[in-house]
């Protein structure tokens, strides 16, 4: 793999800078109670729990390693990937940052779905693998997640 492809270039940085989940919960600036954003991140937290019971998994390592130019989200441009943001250093900047685990959700081993991050318990590992939430909320168009004490995160590529 090319260097300049492990180097995320600023733009991308500010994009994965504001990513999130899916389902993302609403924050306390949105009127909503603490209650109704607690009950949201553990909504999302069932969701991820049955996925990575299902057979439509696979870690997110071996995935780049099959496929190497899969997008992350084709609806994103990098300045140096043609249709979308290479998800190999994403991925790796997840585990750099402290995610227990990085899976991805897919579909006839081929159809990229999703991508489960394990949030570590570590208080300054959740930290950091936080600060990168924001880049991959708005990579995916999603609602950013704030740590509400889950247990995952979970993009698609919507």
């Amino acid at each position: 793999m090319n260097i300049t492809h492990l180097r995320l270039t600023p733009a991308l940085f500010v994009l994965l800078f504001a990513l999130g989940c899916s389902k993302q919960p609403p924050d306390a600036s949105s009127g909503q109670s603490a209650g109704a954003v607690q009950g949201a991140a553990a909504d999302d937290d069932a969701r991820a729990m049955d996925i990575l019971k299902s057979p439509d998994i696979v870690e997110a390592r071996d995935w780049v390693r099959r496929y190497p130019k899969s997008l992350f989200s084709a609806d994103t441009i990098a300045e140096d990937a043609e249709g979308g943001t290479p998800l190999g250093p994403i991925v790796e900047r997840l585990f750099t940052a402290g995610a227990q685990r990085v899976v991805v959700h897919h579909a006839s081993g081929k159809m990229y779905l999703g991508l489960i991050v394990v949030l570590p318990s570590d208080p300054a590992a959740r930290q950091k693998v936080f600060a990168l939430e924001p880049q991959l909320s708005q990579l995916c168009q999603q609602r950013e997640a704030k740590d509400q004490g889950q247990k995952y995160l979970y993009y698609t590529p919507d």
